[in-house]
């Protein structure tokens, strides 16, 4: 590849070789030079409209904590780094990558194995950003819905015998409803919002894969469906597999 210069994310094919990886945490794979490097990229790319990953990657610190297999590897003669969840890839392996050329060579943000589909992605990009929204909004929903329910019955037993204040029971329990309702949405869309940044890189990668509706994409879901009997915990939660309908 003669011109190395990624003005977006691209797909990568081929067979890996000199493998290595380790785990390791957000702090310990980007150095102070590449963040600089990142920040700088993120600048030349908001005046440009260019590198949406690298844009994304230059606001993940908020994640510093999280650890993944920091890989490195040959494809096509062209040396590869990636940080993703969980790498279960091996030398010989045929697979598609998802990578954007940096100062010092190419960035992997997703991994896929061709004979069976398996695949790895940057921490924290394993739902599209409409996915992520509706997963979140589920169980905030249930949660509080759950907590008001409870209250609810125990105010309702105890007035049993107290039929002449139901009806304002009644409105004071409807205008707590609506409160609880409320609060759960703007729970859900507090925590969506701090997964902004990832939310955007994986609706890039999902594209970048030709993968149709990206946004829309669960990757945990999915691979809750396509499960097969040989697959471990780490399926859906660490791995993943993603088959459009």
């Amino acid at each position: 590849m003669e011109n190395k210069v990624s003005p977006s994310p691209v797909l990568m094919r081929g067979i890996i070789t000199g493998l290595t990886k380790r785990r390791a945490s957000y702090e310990t794979v980007f150095t102070g030079a590449d963040k600089r490097n990142m920040e700088r990229t993120a600048l030349v790319a908001a005046l440009a409209g260019l590198n949406d990953i690298a844009l994304n990657l230059s606001n993940s610190t908020q994640f510093t904590d999280t650890v993944g297999d920091l890989v490195t590897f040959n494809l096509n003669g062209e040396e590869v780094r990636a940080w993703i969840w969980l790498s279960v890839f091996e030398n010989g392996d045929e697979v598609e990558v998802v990578a954007e050329w940096a100062d010092a060579g190419w960035m992997g943000y997703a991994i896929r194995r061709c004979r069976d589909g398996v695949l790895s992605v940057y921490p924290h990009c394993e739902r599209g950003s409409k996915a992520l929204f509706k997963n979140l909004m589920k169980l905030s929903t249930l949660i509080w819905s759950g907590s008001a329910l409870v209250v609810t019955v125990i105010m309702i037993l105890r007035t049993l015998d107290e039929r002449e204040i139901w009806g304002g029971l009644f409105t004071s329990v409807f205008a707590a409803w609506v409160m609880v309702e409320i609060m759960a949405i703007f729970i859900a869309y507090r925590i969506w919002r701090r997964f902004k940044t990832q939310l955007l890189m994986a609706n890039k990668i999902f594209s970048t894969f030709g993968w149709k509706n990206a946004a829309n994409i669960d990757l945990p879901k999915s691979s809750k469906k396509l499960r097969q009997p040989e697959d471990t915990w780490r399926m859906g939660k660490l791995i993943f597999r993603y088959r459009e309908d």
